[in-house]
């Protein structure tokens, strides 16, 4: 396999792993990985007023997530990148045991150090869509739930949904009077 070129690092800072961890988790199940449409086969990365924001989409589900941080230039000035999605899973199931990962960025490459570990990984060339256009203002209906709860009712709703032919798992989520009904 071809090596990578040294990194240029026109930016470089330190994060929180497990922050940065924690990230990766909440918008990894909507990657996709549909080579037709290369945007979308990573996390769409942008810093902004000291918060890191981390979004995917897979056309069908989008998912964002966003991290305080201490970076100490001039935020604006970094270009919102997208970040490989193989290349943040590999983060994440070998730098957990690391507290702060320093970040290395040039115009066409990350790379990720801590703990005598450093991933490199070329960025993704492309233009995500502009996601706060399908994100709400505000909502007509709010839920405050156990999470652990109701994503085991809905787990257990999909499997009956998955085992009675049907060519999709829909799950389909009523509220009423302070009630949430997780039928399939």
């Amino acid at each position: 396999f071809s090596f990578l070129p040294e990194i240029d690092s026109e930016y470089s800072f330190e994060i929180n792993n497990h922050s940065f961890i924690d990230m990766i988790k909440k918008v990894s199940i909507s990657f996709s990985y549909d080579v037709n449409r290369p945007a979308f086969n990573g996390a769409y990365v942008e810093i902004l007023d000291n918060k890191m924001r981390m979004v995917s989409s897979d056309t069908y589900r989008l998912s964002l997530s966003e991290m305080d941080t201490n970076i100490e230039f001039q935020a604006e000035a970094i270009e919102p990148i997208i970040i490989p999605a193989k290349a943040l899973n590999e983060i994440a199931k070998n730098l957990f045991e690391v507290d702060n990962i320093i970040v290395n960025l040039d115009s066409k490459q990350i790379q990720f150090e801590g703990n005598d570990i450093v991933f490199k990984a070329r960025l993704i060339k492309g233009n995500f869509p502009h996601y706060n256009s399908v994100l709400p203002e505000g909502y007509r209906t709010k839920i405050i739930a156990e999470t652990r709860e109701m994503l085991l009712a809905i787990e257990r709703a999909t499997i009956i949904s998955l085992s009675d032919e049907r060519k999709s798992s829909s799950v389909i989520c009523i509220v009423d009077d302070n009630n949430l009904f997780i039928n399939s």
